[in-house]
């Protein structure tokens, strides 16, 4: 059973909901994630790798 997005109201096989007039996507529900990464995220990856090797050469023996 498919749910209206705009307003939650039942559907059974119809483009439009019947109750709100929204158009009803068709087939399985997909979200569309934008995942970007950040310039301070790499910024932030740049200074622990950075840490790490300053680290690994003033401890090594």
């Amino acid at each position: 059973m498919n749910f209206c997005q705009n307003c939650g109201t039942k559907l059974a096989n119809a483009s439009t909901c019947p109750n709100c007039g929204a158009p009803v996507a068709t087939g399985s529900p997909q979200q569309a994630v934008a995942d970007r990464g950040s310039f301070g995220w790499a910024i932030l990856g740049f200074f622990i790798l950075l840490v790490g090797l300053i680290l690994f050469l003033a401890w090594r023996k």
